[in-house]
C-alpha cells in the first residue's frame, strides 16, 4: 500500500509494507526509494515498514525553492496515517542514516529503537558542509552539475595516489558522469542540508528517552566500513548493539537481505524496545 502526505506546494510518498506488530518508518539511501526496503520487509514478517521517499527520490513530489528542516520532517510523520499518534521504530540506510539520526535529535518522543544500516551521518563531512552552507561552495556545486569533468580529474588523481579509496571512487563517478544523477545529487544535498546529525545531542536523547541503537555493517563495505561507527557505539554503552554481516554496502538487496533481517530480529529480542 502506498499514499502521499500534503507538504506546502509538494507531497511525499510513504509506501506501507509487511503487517507484523513492530511499527518501523524507513529512511532509503541516495538514489534510491522506499521501495529499496521491500526485500527486507519479506525477510521481517514480524514488521510493519513504513518507508518514505526523500525530495528528489522516488515518487515524491518537491516542489520547495528551499530545504526541508528536521521539525518539518518530524511534521511530515504525524501526518502519515500509519504512523499518526503512535510510537515506532526509526530505520535509515546509508543517507538515510542522517535522516534517522536527526530524527532521534528532534523528536525522540516516539521512537521506540533505533536501527542504523550501513548510515551516513555519524561523523562529519567538511566537503558536504563546505558545498551546502557556503557561498563559494554551493557556487562550485551548481559548477559541477554543468561540468563536472574538473572535479573528475581531481578525484582520479586522489585515487591514484590513495587519498580516496576504489569504492569511493567508483561510487562518486558514477553519479558525477550521469546528467540526470548530477542534478539529483544538487537538489538532494541542498534540500537535506539541515540533516548533519549532532551526535553528542542524538547520544543525549538515545539516553534520555531509554531508545536502545541497533548498527549493522557490511565486512566490505569501503563506503560506511564498521569503523566510522564504532566511536558512536562504544558511547551507547549497554544501549548499543553492533553486527558485521558477510556483504559490502548493499545491504538492502536480495541476496543480502536475509543476514540483515536475521541481524535486526536477534537485536530487538535481546533489547526488547520499550513499547507505547
Amino acid at each position: 500500500m502506498e499514499g502521499f502526505i500534503e507538504f506546502r506546494s509538494s507531497r511525499f510518498r510513504y509506501r506501507v509494507m509487511g503487517d507484523g506488530p513492530v511499527l518501523t518508518v524507513c529512511f532509503h539511501g541516495f538514489g534510491e526509494s522506499a521501495d529499496h526496503f521491500s526485500h527486507l520487509s519479506e525477510r521481517l514478517t514480524d514488521h510493519t515498514l513504513v518507508a518514505i521517499d526523500m525530495p528528489f527520490h522516488g515518487k515524491t513530489e518537491w516542489n520547495e525553492p528551499d530545504r526541508l528542516t528536521l521539525p518539518e520532517l518530524a511534521g511530515i510523520l504525524s501526518q502519515c496515517p500509519p504512523l499518526a499518534g503512535r510510537t515506532y521504530g526509526v530505520m535509515g540506510y546509508s543517507m538515510g542514516g542522517k535522516m534517522a539520526l536527526s530524527l532521534i535529535q528532534t523528536d525522540p518522543a516516539p521512537v521506540t529503537h533505533l536501527c542504523l544500516i550501513a548510515a551516513d551521518g555519524l561523523r562529519f563531512d567538511p566537503w558536504h558542509w563546505f558545498c551546502t552552507r557556503t557561498l563559494l561552495g554551493k557556487r562550485l556545486l551548481e559548477r559541477m552539475v554543468e561540468d563536472p569533468s574538473r572535479v573528475l580529474a581531481v578525484l582520479r588523481l586522489f585515487e591514484r595516489v590513495g587519498w580516496v579509496n576504489p569504492s569511493s571512487y567508483k561510487f562518486v563517478t558514477y553519479h558525477l558522469k550521469d546528467p540526470v544523477l548530477r542534478r539529483m545529487v544538487h537538489g538532494t544535498w541542498i534540500s537535506l542540508r539541515d540533516f548533519t546529525p549532532d551526535t553528542d545531542e542524538v547520544l543525549k536523547q538515545v539516553r534520555s528517552h531509554a531508545i536502545p541503537v541497533c548498527m549493522v555493517y557490511g565486512h566490505y563495505d569501503r563506503l560506511a566500513p564498521r569503523k566510522q561507527g564504532e566511536r558512536f557505539y562504544k558511547s551507547l554503552g549497554d544501549q548499543g548493539w553492533i553486527k558485521t554481516v558477510e556483504s559490502g554496502h548493499m545491504l538492502l538487496n536480495d541476496r543480502n537481505a536475509g543476514d540483515t533481517a536475521a541481524a535486526l530480529s536477534d537485536f530487538l529480542r535481546e533489547a526488547k524496545p520499550r513499547s507505547g
